[in-house]
């Protein structure tokens, strides 16, 4: 398999976080590389695939349109392609580790969708239960334990049909659930009601989280949890600071994000900064934890990938914890991560741990670029991703 690396651009800052306020401290950056294809919007190459996910720090799937899917085994350089034979989509599919995945089915006359699964990283495809479509997300926290949405969108609010497997997608038990918009009458009767905009994420057994990504001001962080598979709704709607909220701005919640059963952060987005809750009691209480971070996006883009290790988009910049979201250093890259209308960015990262993490760098042609860093974003090299047989 042939790998092809270019040196990047290499270059970090770091300072510390104090309570209530962000200050990094500038660096004087490090001498950039003389290689032509290491400058970040000259040149860039496009990749074949449009987003991807990684697992660890060798394997991962990417993915173009809705039914081209590859995977790789060395870390992004060589990737191969899985024939889906026109059966499968990936749009709404979940990858659970770099063997495991599941994948909906192509819409029939009658709108259902099969759910596919592999066990051997894309080799072979095993056809399981069926599920009312056209519109599946899959949605799977171990080998035995999945739900699956069907959205149906209308004036800005979404209705999910849910449905929930206990045998890893062979057969599925419909959620007769209770809305939490008091539409429990007609034809949305027993579904899940969002705004557009607001993450649905799940736990198992049975527990459902709906985060408001809407943008609404609210003088708390919208979250609400059903812990018997949506039957019954609680408002945990942990409070924000006064001054927070003074000028009411508006509030988007990302999905909390658990990094174990008890252990999760949730990001939150206040107006133009953006700040961190935490909880180690399940979800059942959450403390705001010091830093206040800017934030140049409605939604955050952030990652927890262990109790102490974490990324996020700090205004235009690739920001680090080490402590558990205690404080946060700000990386100085080459490339903002966060589009400014001119120039080359960063819309889309993934890391696996502390370390390993990949990024889609796009310009404004739409043109991709895949760079990888293996130092937590430290130092970064582009990849020249091949297509392998």
């Amino acid at each position: 398999m042939l790998r092809t690396f270019a040196a990047f651009l290499c270059v970090i800052g770091l300072s510390g976080c104090q309570a209530r306020a962000f200050n990094p401290t500038p660096t004087v950056p490090a001498v950039p590389s003389t290689t032509p294809s290491a400058q970040p919007t000259a040149g860039m190459a496009g990749v074949f695939f449009d987003d991807f996910d990684m697992m660890d720090a060798l394997s991962g799937w990417a993915w173009k349109g809705i039914s081209q899917l590859y995977r790789t085994d060395d870390g992004g350089a060589t990737w191969h392609e899985i024939h889906l034979q026109g059966k499968m989509q990936v749009t709404g599919g979940q990858f659970l580790d770099s063997q495991e995945a599941w994948l909906p089915g192509v819409p029939d006359a009658d709108l259902k969708q099969a759910v596919y699964r592999t066990t051997d990283g894309g080799k072979t495809w095993t056809p399981l239960g069926s599920v009312a479509g056209p519109n599946l997300e899959l949605h799977f926290q171990n080998a035995s334990t999945g739900w699956a949405l069907n959205g149906t969108g209308a004036a800005g609010n979404i209705f999910y049909q849910a449905y929930r497997t206990t045998d890893g997608g062979r057969t599925w038990m419909h959620l007769d659930v209770f809305s939490r918009g008091g539409l429990d009458q007609g034809p949305m009767a027993g579904m899940i009601h969002v705004m557009t905009g607001d993450p649905v994420s799940f736990m198992a057994p049975d527990t459902i989280w709906i985060a408001s990504g809407y943008g609404l001001s609210t003088p708390y962080a919208g979250l609400t949890v059903s812990r018997d598979g949506g039957k019954t709704w609680q408002d945990v709607n942990p409070v924000l600071p006064d001054n927070f909220v003074a000028g009411k701005p508006p509030v988007a919640v990302a999905a909390p994000q658990f990094v174990t059963k008890q252990d999760a952060y949730l990001p939150v987005t206040v107006g133009n900064r953006l700040v961190f809750f935490m909880s180690d009691d399940g979800g059942a209480s959450w403390a705001l934890l010091p830093p206040v971070l800017p934030s140049a996006q409605m939604r955050s883009q952030a990652q927890f990938v262990n109790m102490k290790d974490g990324f996020t988009v700090c205004s235009t910049s690739l920001c680090t914890t080490r402590d558990g979201g205690q404080t946060w250093q700000q990386v100085a890259t080459p490339f903002p991560f966060e589009s400014s209308g001119v120039g080359a960015f960063v819309s889309h990262f993934d890391f696996v741990d502390g370390l390993n993490g990949w990024a889609m760098l796009r310009d404004q042609q739409a043109t991709n670029a895949f760079l990888n860093t293996t130092d937590g974003g430290r130092t970064w090299i582009r990849l020249m991703p091949q297509l392998g047989f």
